[in-house]
Protein backbone atom coordinates (compact mmCIF):
# COMPACT_ATOMS: atom_id res chain seq x y z
CA UNK A 1 0.00 0.00 0.00
CA UNK A 2 1.86 3.46 -0.96
CA UNK A 3 2.05 6.38 1.38
CA UNK A 4 -0.23 8.08 -1.00
CA UNK A 5 -3.34 5.81 -0.99
CA UNK A 6 -3.23 5.21 3.11
CA UNK A 7 -2.94 8.77 2.90
CA UNK A 8 -6.31 9.05 1.11
CA UNK A 9 -7.87 6.78 2.73
CA UNK A 10 -7.17 8.01 6.26
CA UNK A 11 -8.51 10.97 4.85
CA UNK A 12 -12.07 10.24 3.53
CA UNK A 13 -11.91 8.48 6.77
CA UNK A 14 -11.38 11.33 9.27
CA UNK A 15 -14.18 13.42 6.55
CA UNK A 16 -16.96 10.50 6.66
CA UNK A 17 -17.10 10.88 10.49
CA UNK A 18 -16.61 14.22 11.33
CA UNK A 19 -19.98 16.15 10.27
CA UNK A 20 -18.98 19.52 11.44
CA UNK A 21 -17.59 20.87 8.07
CA UNK A 22 -20.48 20.05 6.06
CA UNK A 23 -23.04 19.90 8.39
CA UNK A 24 -25.56 23.05 8.01
CA UNK A 25 -26.51 24.79 10.73
CA UNK A 26 -30.02 24.24 10.90
CA UNK A 27 -32.44 27.43 11.87
CA UNK A 28 -36.24 27.95 11.23
CA UNK A 29 -37.22 29.13 8.07
CA UNK A 30 -37.51 33.01 7.91
CA UNK A 31 -40.85 33.35 6.82
CA UNK A 32 -44.05 34.19 8.68
CA UNK A 33 -46.34 31.25 7.01
CA UNK A 34 -46.17 27.70 8.70
CA UNK A 35 -44.81 24.59 7.35
CA UNK A 36 -46.64 21.82 5.95
CA UNK A 37 -46.25 18.05 5.17
CA UNK A 38 -46.53 17.52 1.41
CA UNK A 39 -46.40 14.47 -0.24
CA UNK A 40 -43.78 13.97 -3.81
CA UNK A 41 -44.43 10.57 -4.63
CA UNK A 42 -47.40 7.65 -4.67
CA UNK A 43 -47.43 4.13 -5.75
CA UNK A 44 -43.88 4.96 -7.50
CA UNK A 45 -45.69 7.68 -9.41
CA UNK A 46 -45.09 11.48 -8.66
CA UNK A 47 -47.15 14.20 -7.32
CA UNK A 48 -45.14 17.35 -8.33
CA UNK A 49 -42.76 18.60 -11.12
CA UNK A 50 -39.37 19.93 -10.05
CA UNK A 51 -40.09 23.51 -10.92
CA UNK A 52 -36.85 26.05 -12.55
CA UNK A 53 -37.18 29.98 -13.18
CA UNK A 54 -38.42 30.52 -16.85
CA UNK A 55 -34.46 31.72 -16.85
CA UNK A 56 -32.83 29.80 -15.20
CA UNK A 57 -29.11 29.04 -15.94
CA UNK A 58 -27.25 26.47 -16.78
CA UNK A 59 -25.99 25.07 -13.66
CA UNK A 60 -29.50 25.32 -11.87
CA UNK A 61 -30.92 23.12 -14.56
CA UNK A 62 -27.56 20.79 -14.43
CA UNK A 63 -28.94 20.72 -10.55
CA UNK A 64 -32.70 19.96 -11.63
CA UNK A 65 -31.79 17.26 -13.65
CA UNK A 66 -29.74 15.46 -10.60
CA UNK A 67 -32.40 16.11 -8.29
CA UNK A 68 -35.42 13.97 -10.76
CA UNK A 69 -32.52 11.48 -11.21
CA UNK A 70 -32.30 11.07 -7.28
CA UNK A 71 -36.23 11.32 -6.86
CA UNK A 72 -36.63 8.71 -9.94
CA UNK A 73 -33.75 5.84 -8.01
CA UNK A 74 -35.54 6.42 -4.74
CA UNK A 75 -39.56 6.38 -5.95
CA UNK A 76 -38.78 4.53 -9.08
CA UNK A 77 -41.05 7.69 -10.12
CA UNK A 78 -39.91 10.17 -13.28
CA UNK A 79 -40.57 13.39 -12.30
CA UNK A 80 -40.76 16.32 -14.97
CA UNK A 81 -38.14 19.22 -15.29
CA UNK A 82 -40.50 22.37 -16.18
CA UNK A 83 -40.43 26.10 -16.06
CA UNK A 84 -42.31 27.83 -13.90
CA UNK A 85 -43.47 30.62 -11.17
CA UNK A 86 -42.14 28.14 -8.52
CA UNK A 87 -45.76 28.66 -6.37
CA UNK A 88 -46.35 24.99 -6.70
CA UNK A 89 -44.46 21.81 -7.14
CA UNK A 90 -40.95 21.26 -5.91
CA UNK A 91 -39.23 24.85 -6.75
CA UNK A 92 -35.50 24.71 -7.32
CA UNK A 93 -33.28 28.05 -7.44
CA UNK A 94 -32.10 31.46 -6.52
CA UNK A 95 -34.64 33.74 -5.35
CA UNK A 96 -33.93 36.08 -8.91
CA UNK A 97 -35.63 32.68 -10.60
CA UNK A 98 -38.77 33.01 -8.78
CA UNK A 99 -39.86 36.98 -8.11
CA UNK A 100 -43.04 36.24 -7.22
CA UNK A 101 -42.31 34.62 -4.50
CA UNK A 102 -41.39 36.77 -1.02
CA UNK A 103 -37.98 35.25 -0.72
CA UNK A 104 -35.62 38.04 -1.79
CA UNK A 105 -35.15 39.95 0.75
CA UNK A 106 -33.92 37.07 3.33
CA UNK A 107 -30.74 36.37 1.13
CA UNK A 108 -27.65 38.21 -0.31
CA UNK A 109 -25.91 36.70 -2.82
CA UNK A 110 -23.41 39.64 -2.50
CA UNK A 111 -22.51 39.29 1.22
CA UNK A 112 -19.35 36.61 0.96
CA UNK A 113 -20.26 35.53 4.29
CA UNK A 114 -23.93 34.58 2.99
CA UNK A 115 -23.71 33.48 -0.53
CA UNK A 116 -24.04 29.91 1.02
CA UNK A 117 -27.53 29.88 2.45
CA UNK A 118 -30.34 27.85 1.11
CA UNK A 119 -33.97 27.29 2.16
CA UNK A 120 -35.44 23.79 2.27
CA UNK A 121 -39.24 24.72 2.82
CA UNK A 122 -42.48 22.17 2.38
CA UNK A 123 -46.07 24.08 2.33
CA UNK A 124 -49.48 23.43 0.59
CA UNK A 125 -48.71 23.29 -3.38
CA UNK A 126 -45.04 22.01 -3.09
CA UNK A 127 -41.72 22.27 -1.82
CA UNK A 128 -38.69 25.47 -2.08
CA UNK A 129 -35.86 24.62 -2.31
CA UNK A 130 -33.60 28.16 -2.74
CA UNK A 131 -30.29 28.97 -2.34
CA UNK A 132 -28.26 32.30 -2.66
CA UNK A 133 -26.25 31.26 -5.42
CA UNK A 134 -26.06 27.71 -7.45
CA UNK A 135 -23.81 26.33 -4.92
CA UNK A 136 -26.28 27.39 -2.69
CA UNK A 137 -28.86 25.87 -4.24
CA UNK A 138 -26.55 22.13 -5.08
CA UNK A 139 -26.09 22.33 -1.23
CA UNK A 140 -30.03 22.60 -0.70
CA UNK A 141 -30.37 19.70 -3.31
CA UNK A 142 -27.79 17.35 -1.07
CA UNK A 143 -29.22 18.39 2.35
CA UNK A 144 -32.54 17.39 1.23
CA UNK A 145 -31.69 14.14 -0.16
CA UNK A 146 -29.48 13.56 2.82
CA UNK A 147 -33.07 14.42 4.67
CA UNK A 148 -34.25 11.81 2.40
CA UNK A 149 -31.78 8.98 3.12
CA UNK A 150 -29.60 9.38 0.58
CA UNK A 151 -25.81 8.89 2.04
CA UNK A 152 -21.95 8.96 -0.03
CA UNK A 153 -20.04 7.68 2.79
CA UNK A 154 -17.25 6.95 0.53
CA UNK A 155 -16.28 7.52 -3.00
CA UNK A 156 -17.89 5.21 -6.09
CA UNK A 157 -20.51 3.43 -6.31
CA UNK A 158 -20.12 0.94 -3.95
CA UNK A 159 -20.51 3.31 -0.75
CA UNK A 160 -23.88 5.13 -2.22
CA UNK A 161 -26.91 4.73 0.13
CA UNK A 162 -30.19 5.21 -1.65
CA UNK A 163 -33.24 4.32 -0.03
CA UNK A 164 -36.02 2.54 -1.59
CA UNK A 165 -39.45 4.76 -0.88
CA UNK A 166 -42.63 4.73 -2.94
CA UNK A 167 -44.78 6.61 -0.60
CA UNK A 168 -42.52 10.01 -0.43
CA UNK A 169 -43.49 12.47 2.02
CA UNK A 170 -41.60 15.16 3.61
CA UNK A 171 -42.21 18.04 6.06
CA UNK A 172 -39.19 20.51 5.88
CA UNK A 173 -38.65 24.58 7.92
CA UNK A 174 -35.03 24.94 7.42
CA UNK A 175 -32.73 27.84 6.55
CA UNK A 176 -29.55 26.51 6.07
CA UNK A 177 -25.70 27.15 5.56
CA UNK A 178 -22.24 25.26 6.58
CA UNK A 179 -20.58 25.49 9.48
CA UNK A 180 -17.63 26.90 7.69
CA UNK A 181 -17.14 28.70 5.02
CA UNK A 182 -14.39 26.68 3.19
CA UNK A 183 -14.19 23.30 3.60
CA UNK A 184 -11.33 20.88 2.11
CA UNK A 185 -9.42 17.82 2.43
CA UNK A 186 -5.73 18.18 1.76
CA UNK A 187 -3.87 15.13 -0.34
CA UNK A 188 -0.58 14.43 -0.40
CA UNK A 189 0.78 15.11 -3.30
CA UNK A 190 -2.77 15.64 -5.11
CA UNK A 191 -5.05 12.62 -6.50
CA UNK A 192 -4.41 10.24 -9.07
CA UNK A 193 -6.36 10.26 -12.43
CA UNK A 194 -8.85 7.08 -11.31
CA UNK A 195 -9.79 8.69 -8.24
CA UNK A 196 -10.01 12.66 -9.33
CA UNK A 197 -13.32 12.19 -10.22
CA UNK A 198 -15.15 10.15 -7.53
CA UNK A 199 -13.55 12.13 -4.71
CA UNK A 200 -14.72 15.40 -6.09
CA UNK A 201 -18.16 13.55 -6.31
CA UNK A 202 -18.10 12.67 -2.66
CA UNK A 203 -17.32 16.50 -2.07
CA UNK A 204 -20.29 17.41 -3.88
CA UNK A 205 -22.85 15.47 -2.21
CA UNK A 206 -21.42 15.89 1.42
CA UNK A 207 -21.67 19.59 0.63
CA UNK A 208 -18.08 19.83 1.04
CA UNK A 209 -17.34 22.33 -2.05
CA UNK A 210 -16.58 25.79 -0.59
CA UNK A 211 -17.36 29.15 -2.59
CA UNK A 212 -14.42 30.46 -0.63
CA UNK A 213 -11.43 30.24 -1.23
CA UNK A 214 -8.50 30.29 0.93
CA UNK A 215 -4.97 30.27 -0.14
CA UNK A 216 -2.35 28.88 1.87
CA UNK A 217 1.11 27.11 1.85
CA UNK A 218 4.43 28.99 1.56
CA UNK A 219 4.01 32.66 0.91
CA UNK A 220 7.11 34.62 2.60
CA UNK A 221 9.59 34.24 -1.03
CA UNK A 222 6.36 35.62 -3.25
CA UNK A 223 6.26 38.80 -1.52
CA UNK A 224 9.95 39.19 -1.39
CA UNK A 225 9.73 38.65 -5.30
CA UNK A 226 6.71 40.14 -6.45
CA UNK A 227 8.09 43.58 -4.02
CA UNK A 228 11.82 43.00 -4.70
CA UNK A 229 12.16 46.94 -4.62
CA UNK A 230 10.86 47.54 -1.06
CA UNK A 231 13.10 44.94 0.47
CA UNK A 232 15.97 46.23 -1.27
CA UNK A 233 15.37 49.43 0.16
CA UNK A 234 14.24 47.95 3.68
CA UNK A 235 16.86 45.19 3.88
CA UNK A 236 15.71 45.37 7.51
CA UNK A 237 12.24 43.79 6.84
CA UNK A 238 14.28 40.20 6.34
CA UNK A 239 15.47 38.36 9.03
CA UNK A 240 19.14 38.37 10.62
CA UNK A 241 21.21 35.39 9.65
CA UNK A 242 24.83 35.29 11.38
CA UNK A 243 24.10 39.19 12.26
CA UNK A 244 23.37 40.03 8.41
CA UNK A 245 19.65 40.59 6.72
CA UNK A 246 20.26 38.18 4.41
CA UNK A 247 17.16 35.77 5.03
CA UNK A 248 14.61 34.55 2.67
CA UNK A 249 12.14 35.01 5.51
CA UNK A 250 10.43 37.93 7.24
CA UNK A 251 11.91 39.66 10.44
CA UNK A 252 8.45 39.76 11.43
CA UNK A 253 9.47 41.45 15.14
CA UNK A 254 9.33 44.65 12.81
CA UNK A 255 6.44 46.48 13.41
CA UNK A 256 7.13 47.97 9.89
CA UNK A 257 7.58 44.98 8.08
CA UNK A 258 4.02 43.77 9.50
CA UNK A 259 1.84 46.98 8.45
CA UNK A 260 3.23 46.94 4.87
CA UNK A 261 2.25 42.82 4.65
CA UNK A 262 -0.76 43.31 5.87
CA UNK A 263 -1.64 46.25 3.41
CA UNK A 264 -0.15 44.89 0.80
CA UNK A 265 -2.45 41.77 1.26
CA UNK A 266 -5.60 44.22 2.17
CA UNK A 267 -5.29 45.45 -1.13
CA UNK A 268 -4.49 42.69 -3.19
CA UNK A 269 -8.07 41.31 -1.67
CA UNK A 270 -9.74 44.54 -2.77
CA UNK A 271 -8.74 43.99 -6.18
CA UNK A 272 -9.16 40.66 -6.77
CA UNK A 273 -12.47 39.75 -4.07
CA UNK A 274 -13.08 37.31 -3.09
CA UNK A 275 -9.68 36.21 -2.28
CA UNK A 276 -7.62 35.20 0.58
CA UNK A 277 -3.52 35.66 1.25
CA UNK A 278 -1.57 33.08 2.68
CA UNK A 279 0.58 34.74 5.47
CA UNK A 280 2.44 31.26 6.32
CA UNK A 281 6.60 31.15 5.93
Amino acid sequence: MSYQFLFIALAFFAAAFSEIPVQAQDQKSPTKSANESIQLAKDGKALLPIVIGKEANEEIKKSAATLAEYLEKITSAKFEVVPGDGKEGIALGSTNDFPELDFSSKFDAKDLLRQEEYLLKSHAKGVYLLGASNLAVEDAIWDFLYRLGHRQFFPTETWEIIPNEKELQVQLDVFGKPSFLFRTIGYDHGLSDYSSKPCAEWARKNRNVSGVGVSTGHAYQAYVQKHKKVFEEHPEYLGLVNGKRCSSKFCIANSELRKFIIDTAILDCEKNPPAAKSMSP
